[in-house]
């Protein structure tokens, strides 16, 4: 049995930390979105216009859209990001000690 070093002990803590910051992060994005659509839609009952589910679908959810960068743009989405970056090279490190040690 191989006993595995501190150092990539540390690093496989380091990948879990960042995998369960991606759960939270993409629920609190679905839940983020979800509550803007409910504020759209309260924002069109305030103002006494008919409710259209479909457009307001369409209007939060395109990439596209105006209306949507609130949603996909902020600093959730920068943290994930940048957490996509310092994962991968997590693993590309880890890749490169093992193939080194072989």
């Amino acid at each position: 049995m191989k006993i595995i070093s501190p150092y990539k002990r540390v690093l496989f803590s380091i990948l879990l930390v960042i995998v369960g910051y991606w759960v939270y992060g993409v629920y609190h994005y679905l839940s983020f979105q979800e509550n803007y659509r409910e504020a759209i839609k309260a924002a069109y009952l305030e103002k006494s216009q008919p409710v259209d589910e479909e457009f307001i679908t369409d209007l939060s959810s395109s990439f596209l859209s105006m209306s949507s960068n609130v949603v996909y743009f902020n600093l959730n989405t920068f943290i994930l990001f940048m957490l996509s970056i310092i994962f991968l090279s997590i693993i590309f490190y880890l890749v490169n000690i093992n193939t080194d040690e072989k």
